[in-house]
């Protein structure tokens, strides 16, 4: 039901662009901004993580040998201050089922060795096989965004070089995320999303290596975008912080009263005055 969803809204943004590839990339954008507002809460989670990083220490440091209790502190201290610890994996993960979903609609027919068909290709693999005279690309960039860069390598490194370059950024899109996180020094769980970011970047590779091209496109698209949205958001917490330190700032000043203000002129008018004339005489 989902993909024959996503089918339809292709479909009608096809109609619209006249290119199955555009038609991916227009999708994304629309799917990203609806997911703004989670990257922006996503973003406030990591950069709180980074402030409760020093009272997390003194928490790993007092009981070292109490890991329990170590981590029921710890636990308690992310309550407090709102933390999510999985939040740094989470941009990650929102775009997979999506991509899942790209690829039931692009997916070719499954063949035994015989040559029959055990399973029916996606949406769009059946739509564009009704149509042979319409090529599924994106402007050429990816001549056939139905093809994946195993069967493109087949025919050479030149002609599969577009393909493996959407390959990589695929995995790029997997480590970037978690390398733009504010750097939280001698924090475990910040090495195990990194850790875990790696890891997955090298399984994302194998998998990507023979899924549909229009997959990794549309993968590609959805990091990129992320990543500015969560530099923009980073960006724009860094404001925040920096306005609401000086108003703490002009706040901590020592105000005077108005009377005691007054008192200060009428003094200040006063020691000039003697001084004016000790000055005549």
């Amino acid at each position: 039901m989902f993909c024959d969803l996503i089918f339809w809204v292709l479909k009608a943004i096809y109609s619209l662009v006249g290119d199955w590839g555009l038609a991916i990339v227009v999708l994304t954008v629309l799917f990203r901004l609806v997911l703004w507002p989670l990257t922006i809460k996503q973003t406030r989670s990591m950069t709180a993580m980074q402030k409760v990083q020093p009272l997390m220490q003194q928490i790993q440091e007092k009981y070292a040998d109490d890991k329990e209790r170590m981590n029921q502190e710890i636990m308690k201290l992310y309550q407090e201050h709102k933390v999510n610890p999985m939040s740094g994996c989470l941009p990650v993960l929102i775009p997979l089922p999506l991509l899942m979903a790209f690829y039931t609609v692009l997916r070719p027919d499954t063949v035994d060795k015989t040559g029959k068909v055990t399973r029916a290709g996606g949406q769009l693999f059946q739509w564009l096989a009704a149509h042979p005279n319409v090529k599924g690309s994106f402007y050429g960039i990816l001549p056939d965004i139905m093809t994946t860069p195993k069967a493109e390598m087949a025919h050479g490194f030149l002609t599969a070089l577009p393909y493996l370059i959407a390959l990589a950024i695929f995995c790029l899109g997997i480590i970037l995320p978690t390398l733009l996180q504010p750097k939280q020094e001698n924090n475990p769980q910040a090495r195990q999303q990194k850790m875990m970011s790696y890891m997955m970047a090298v399984m994302f590779l194998f998998i990507g290596y023979g899924i549909p091209a229009g997959c990794l496109l549309y993968y590609d698209v959805s990091s990129v975008l992320m990543i500015g949205q969560q530099m923009l958001t980073q960006r724009a917490l860094k404001a925040e912080a920096e306005k609401a330190d000086n108003e703490i700032e002009v706040d901590a000043r020592p105000k005077v009263k108005k009377g005691n203000k007054k008192a200060m002129n009428e003094t200040t008018t006063s020691d000039v005055a003697d001084n004016d004339s000790s000055a005549q005489e």
